[in-house]
């Protein structure tokens, strides 16, 4: 009768797992851009060559040939586009690993790196950066 017991102990605790709780679906395009939706009401259909991801609150809606990945996430990512502007008109965007802006000559101009590194302005490797410009904080990512 022991042995029973130990077999069905065994048992449950092969069946028990640890599961993770998502709380966002993110659809990456090739581009780098990312989007990221609620899970709650979470609707994927796909029509047209199109994946439509919609919650009630917002959608998505992007082309299967432009879809790098989607993945579930704890947090939602901002990431709009590879190129980085304020309502002055100040553009930032890192290509070819080097920063491109067009602030004015003499602007302090500055990257870090996520973790709060200084990182040259040249020679950036594939990434997302914090780029400050004049006292503005811009976040551009470099393929």
């Amino acid at each position: 009768m022991k042995k029973f017991y130990l077999l069905f102990l065994l048992m449950g605790f092969s069946l028990c797992g640890f599961a993770q709780s998502y709380d966002y679906l993110t659809l990456r395009t090739a581009d780098g851009t990312e989007k990221s939706l609620g899970i709650d009401g979470l609707r994927i259909t796909f029509a047209d060559g199109k994946l439509l991801a919609a919650n009630g609150k917002e959608e998505a809606q992007v082309a299967l040939a432009d879809m790098a990945c989607m993945f579930f996430a704890t947090a939602p990512t901002a990431i709009e586009s590879l190129t980085a502007a304020d309502a002055a008109g100040l553009r930032v965007q890192i290509s070819g690993g080097r920063l491109l802006t067009n602030a004015p000559a003499g602007s302090d101009v500055r990257v870090y790196t996520l973790d709060g590194r200084l990182a040259p302005t040249r020679g950036l490797s594939s990434g997302a950066y914090l780029v400050r410009v004049n006292g503005r904080t811009f976040k551009v990512v470099a393929q």
